[in-house]
């Protein structure tokens, strides 16, 4: 199975080729190489809160605000997870006289039962990968996302996203056993490790994607406002004033930062443009037509939650919801899955649970709003088995 997380669609889209360098005092102490930790529990961010991932391929450089962000959820993510990784440092592979069952045990016997429980209710995980056995060894230790998992007789995987590499699955593979001559998991990159354990996350919003927060960049006078973790551009001193921004509320940021943020917003974003009444709802990066106050109360939306955009805005939505997006409209039970810019019926209960959906992260739109978006084959239904 699989949850709703997406390498293609989830995960940054530049790999992880930052270097820390730490100073006391602004005297270089030392050098590091990348930012795993951080990248993982970034884009688990941007997943819990729904915000768009930018398409952006080239490394941020520090100063920018998302390379500044993903430092900062680096440290965190070593400083809340610290005490495992020095538990596994200090733990042998196998179990000792001394009680402790060993890294490769507690591997399969606690923490991937964890990660199960926490998969099966549709949350992807942050994972610590091990293979230190002291301080010297740490930089050889590694951070993913854990999405899903596969059971298969003696062997079991799990899906992760690596931020080694671009918008891909990888998996983790080891014998479902303690098996002493099989000890280790098996990254589908070749590479080994003496064990892994879900770490301790707890998901935050970006402070740089906060709602109506408004940017420019360095030698480029145009100023965009930030609404369901996208930006839009304000065009004229009236749509300033309309949109209750003032010069001295703009942030200037490095040429360039603004490519690391969406152009279209999240799912269930309430939008307008200014001076028009006519309400949308984003799902997808569409936007699907609100026709009335009382659509907006069956859809368990409010009003107050729109957000005023300036004028063309909205033409930057897409035309049919991204790949993944998951919908349905109000007054029918089908639910339907965009896959490659088409609609495909999800058939069945079982159907739904083993694509890794999640009935919280389906878009409820207005009746008649998927008319216009072309319909594919049913998806092929899952029988269980027992």
């Amino acid at each position: 199975m699989r949850v709703p997380f997406d390498p293609a669609r989830d995960g940054f889209g530049f790999i992880n080729g930052f270097v820390n360098r730490i100073s006391i005092a602004d005297i270089p102490i030392s050098t590091s190489q990348g930012r795993c930790g951080g990248m993982a529990f970034a884009a688990l961010d941007y997943w819990h809160h729904r915000l768009p991932m930018p398409d952006a391929r080239k490394l941020p450089p520090d100063g920018n605000p998302v390379a500044d962000y993903i430092y900062q959820r680096q440290l965190i993510s070593i400083v809340d997870n610290w005490l495992r990784y020095f538990h596994f440092m200090r733990t042998p592979d196998r179990p000792s006289l001394l009680g402790e069952i060993g890294v490769a045990r507690s591997t399969r016997e606690e923490e991937f039962p964890k990660l199960k429980r926490l998969l099966d209710q549709g949350l992807p995980q942050p994972l610590g990968l091990v293979q230190s056995r002291d301080f010297g060894g740490f930089e050889k230790d590694h951070q993913v996302v854990g999405y899903g998992y596969e059971l298969d007789g003696d062997r079991t995987r799990v899906f992760i996203w690596d931020n080694v590499h671009r918008h891909r699955e990888d998996v983790l593979e080891f014998s479902t056993r303690y098996d002493p001559g099989d000890r280790a998991v098996c990254h589908s990159d070749g590479r080994k490790f003496r064990g892994f354990f879900v770490e301790r996350y707890s998901p935050r919003r970006p402070g740089y994607l906060s709602e109506g927060k408004a940017y420019r960049e360095r030698s480029d006078d145009r100023v965009f406002v930030i609404y369901g973790g996208a930006k839009f551009w304000v065009k004229t001193r009236q749509e300033f004033e309309h949109l209750g921004i003032q010069r001295s509320d703009v942030t200037e940021v490095p040429a360039g930062s603004l490519a690391y943020i969406a152009d279209a917003p999240g799912d269930g974003v309430l939008l307008r443009e200014s001076g028009r009444p006519e309400v949308y709802v984003t799902y997808g990066q569409c936007g699907f037509r609100i026709p009335d106050l009382d659509t907006l109360d069956r859809l368990n939306l409010t009003a107050v939650n729109v957000r005023v955009l300036p004028r063309g805005s909205l033409a930057g939505l897409r035309r049919v919801p991204c790949h993944g997006t998951v919908l349905k409209e109000e007054s029918e039970a089908a639910v339907y899955l965009m896959t490659d810019d088409v609609l495909r019926h999800v058939p069945d209960p079982a159907t739904f649970d083993a694509c890794g959906l999640r009935w919280d992260r389906v878009g409820v739109v207005p009746d008649g709003a998927l008319a216009a978006i072309p319909v594919g084959d049913p998806l092929p239904s899952v029988r269980l088995t027992t």
